[in-house]
C-alpha cells in the first residue's frame, strides 16, 4: 500500500495508479475462535471485512463497500456480534462505526474529516473508547450510539486505547509519549506514565 497501516496507527496509504488491494490489519475474538482481517481496496475492487476461522475453514466475508476505499477492523465485541471498524470513504473522511458480524449493515458513531481513530469495546460490550489526533478520548453508549463524555489531558495525538478487565478504568498512549490512565465513571484523569522515548502505539 506505499505505506503499511498498523493497529491504532493514523498513515493514511499512498494510493496506486490502478485497481490494487492490500490487507489492512487484523484482529482476534476469543469468544468465537475467529480473526478479523480487513482489505483496502482502490479501482474496481470492493474494500471488505472478512471472517477468518482459526480451524481453517474459509473466510466469510463479514461487510463488503464500493464506496470506502478501506475498511479497517479495530475490536470484535465480547460476544462477537459486532465490530468496532475505521471507514475511509471516498470524500476523504473517515467514520468511526459499529459493523454486524450478522449481516454488515453499519451505524455510524462519529464521521471525521480525515482524523484516524482508534478504538476498543469495554469489556461487557456495552460501551467503546475512541481516541483521534484531536488529542481527546471519546466514551461511547453502544445501545443508544450517543456520546458520554469527552476525556480531555493529552498533548498531542491519542494512538492506542484499551480498557481495564473490570471496566472501570482505561489507558491511552499518545504521540506525546505518556501513557495515561483514566476513571471511567467520572472522565478524570488519574495517572500519567512518562519516560517513553516516542508516541505510545499498542
Amino acid at each position: 500500500c506505499g505505506q503499511p497501516l498498523r493497529p491504532g496507527g493514523g498513515r493514511r496509504p499512498t494510493r496506486p495508479p490502478g485497481p490494487f488491494c492490500c490487507w489492512a490489519n487484523a484482529q482476534a475474538s476469543s469468544s468465537t475462535r475467529n480473526a478479523l482481517s480487513g482489505k483496502c481496496c482502490w479501482g474496481r475492487y470492493r474494500s471488505a471485512i472478512s471472517k477468518v476461522a482459526t480451524s481453517g475453514a474459509p473466510p466469510r466475508i463479514l461487510h463488503s463497500s464500493d464506496e470506502a476505499p478501506y475498511v479497517v477492523p479495530k475490536d470484535w465485541s465480547p460476544d462477537g456480534k459486532q465490530i468496532l471498524a475505521v471507514i475511509n470513504r471516498e470524500d476523504k473522511t473517515n467514520q468511526l462505526g459499529l459493523i454486524s458480524a450478522a449481516d454488515g449493515s453499519v451505524r455510524v458513531l462519529k464521521t471525521l474529516d480525515w482524523r484516524w481513530p482508534t478504538a476498543r469495546f469495554s469489556p461487557d460490550g456495552r460501551y467503546a473508547l475512541s481516541g483521534t489526533d484531536e488529542k481527546t478520548l471519546e466514551s461511547w453508549d453502544l445501545a443508544t450510539g450517543g456520546l458520554l463524555k469527552t476525556l480531555t489531558g493529552h498533548d498531542d495525538s491519542v494512538l492506542s486505547v484499551a480498557y481495564s478487565p473490570d471496566g472501570r478504568y482505561a489507558l491511552s498512549g499518545s504521540a506525546d509519549r505518556t501513557v495515561k490512565r483514566w476513571e471511567m465513571k467520572t472522565g478524570r484523569m488519574i495517572g500519567t506514565l512518562e519516560g517513553h522515548g516516542g508516541p505510545v502505539i499498542s
